[in-house]
């Protein structure tokens, strides 16, 4: 298990869905303008979503397939640090105004993965204080 398998682990929690069963959650979630394409393919796009330490979701016009792997650019909010990362499609909720697409991550640097802990950790402590 690496230290990354570790982190996860102690920041899991269980998270009510909206159907009221219960759904895992690696980390809570916080929104993140993402920049997003199809690995090697074109320009990025702009999505809203949110992240995870294990994910990424998007909202979009069009549905990307299930499976199709994605490159994903985000800069965390109120730090200078950007996170390049490779992950893939894993899912899809229909809404009012498009689609929006759950993904899960396959690749990033060790150093990207504990800013990211870091900064999410850092926004749970934040919120919990409010």
């Amino acid at each position: 298990m690496t230290n990354f398998d570790t982190l996860r682990k102690l920041m899991s929690r269980v998270v009510p869905s909206d159907d009221d069963q219960l759904e895992r959650r690696e980390s809570p979630r916080y929104r993140v303008i993402m920049f997003a394409r199809p690995t090697g393919q074109g320009e990025f796009w702009d999505y809203r979503g949110n992240v995870g330490i294990g994910g990424f979701y998007l909202e979009g016009d069009e549905k990307i397939v299930e499976g199709t792997e994605m490159e994903v650019f985000f800069q965390l909010p109120n730090t200078c640090t950007w996170i390049l990362a490779r992950g893939i499609v894993v899912g899809h909720v229909d809404l009012d105004y498009g689609v929006g697409m759950r993904g899960k991550f396959t690749e990033m640097t060790f150093e990207k993965e504990r800013h990211l802990a870091r900064w999410l950790d850092s926004m749970y402590q934040l919120f919990q204080a409010a």
